[in-house]
Order: structure tokens, then C-alpha cells, then sequence
């Protein structure tokens, strides 16, 4: 079952790459596609999974190096929802989970910044980590479904009630 309300679950890049994160209670898995989607390869996360927790989120800086994020209301001290990849998601390390209640509920990397950075947002605020998630700094504490940018100068999280956050600077 895909699960993100993010629209973060699945990821393209240029020369025919996809990438798509889903969850049953057991494994959290993502489907990878060199060819367009002609095929498809499936590999485990290491992610926690339960009912109403897991991966939620998938984000590539490019088509070797990416990061697959949970969380959901499920979420308990303790679980991994954070892993990384650098060969392009045929093995998954899991890191440092966001210090977010609920885990992360969406993700990317921002695109042209000068040093790779990603920014995770989730009910329980927006957080942004410039070493593939080993550490994690905090935005603020606001609620976030989901997050986007089209450059280091222009990003917005959005949230409930409307809530749409400028994000810049990275």
C-alpha cells in the first residue's frame, strides 16, 4: 500500500528513473525503474512498519543517492524512519530519525543548493539536514503535510489550515 498524503512517495529523474516507497505491516519497500517503468526491481527499507507507521516519503539528489523517510500516527520512540542510499536504492542504511513526534510525513532534497541538503517536514514541524540525515537541525515546530522547492531561494511547506511557510537560504 502506497501511504503518503505527502505526494513525496515517488520521485523521477532524468534517464527513465523512478522511485516509489509502499509499506505493508511487515516491510516497507521501494520500487525502482531504470527503463520508464517497462521494469520494476523492489528492494526492503529498513523503516518501521505497523498499522498507521511507515515509509512515507522517498527523495534522490540524483540517481544514486537518496533518502526514504517514515513515520505516520503510529509513530513511538525509538523507530527508524530515516534510510539512506548512495547506489541509486539497490541497499538502504538506516540513519538518525528525524526528531519529529510523528516522524517525517514528506521530504526532498532542494535542488542546486551548494551543499546537499534535505528538508523533512511532518505534523510535528519542518527539520533540514545537510549530511544525508546523520544530524538533523529544527525549522520550527509548525504542522506540515507536505514540502517542496523549485530552487535554494524557493521552497514552501504547506499544512493544515491553509498554512503555507516560505523556506529559503539553501
Amino acid at each position: 500500500a502506497i501511504t503518503a498524503a505527502s505526494g513525496t512517495c515517488l520521485v523521477t529523474k532524468p534517464g527513465g528513473h523512478a522511485w516509489i516507497v509502499a509499506s505493508n505491516a511487515d516491510h516497507g519497500r521501494v520500487l525502482h525503474t531504470t527503463d520508464y517503468g517497462a521494469t520494476w526491481s523492489v528492494d526492503t527499507l529498513p523503516l518501521t512498519t505497523r498499522a498507521g507507521s511507515g515509509p512515507q516519503s522517498i527523495t534522490f539528489r540524483d540517481a544514486t543517492h537518496g533518502m526514504a523517510l517514515g513515520g505516520g500516527t503510529a509513530a513511538q520512540p525509538g523507530d527508524a524512519f530515516t534510510a539512506t542510499t548512495s547506489d541509486g536504492g539497490k541497499s538502504w542504511v538506516a540513519r538518525t530519525t528525524v526528531p519529529l513526534k510523528t516522524g517525517a510525513w514528506g521530504g526532498v532534497y532542494v535542488p542546486n543548493a551548494k551543499r546537499p541538503t534535505a528538508v523533512v517536514v511532518g505534523p510535528a514541524g519542518a527539520v533540514w539536514s545537510r549530511d544525508d540525515g546523520a544530524t538533523w537541525t529544527p525549522i520550527d515546530s509548525l504542522n506540515y503535510w507536505s514540502v517542496g522547492f523549485a530552487s535554494p531561494r524557493a521552497g514552501w511547506a504547506v499544512g493544515t489550515q491553509g498554512r503555507i511557510t516560505k523556506l529559503s537560504g539553501f
